[in-house]
């Protein structure tokens, strides 16, 4: 039994475009900025670990999970 079960975050193309803004805007809070950064690199790499994703952003495993999280959960309630 694997230790890690990755969660399938799939990101629409509409959504994924805003996220790259966010990264790329001169004038964003540094949380919505790593928020959108992990998003990104879950939707492109799924099967990546929390800790993979970490430290390829240069943040902590723990953040990536909570985001994947959310992610996950936003898409199982609301559809997105």
């Amino acid at each position: 039994m694997a230790l890690y079960e990755p969660i399938d975050v799939a990101t629409d193309t509409r959504r994924k475009k805003l996220l790259q803004q966010q990264v790329q805007a001169r004038k964003i809070e540094q949380s919505k900025a790593s928020r959108a950064k992990i998003l990104i690199k879950v939707d492109e790499n799924p099967h990546w670990t929390d800790a993979q994703i970490a430290d390829e952003i240069g943040c902590s495993s723990g953040l990536v999970r909570k985001w994947r999280k959310r992610r996950c959960h936003s898409i199982l309630d609301f559809g997105f």
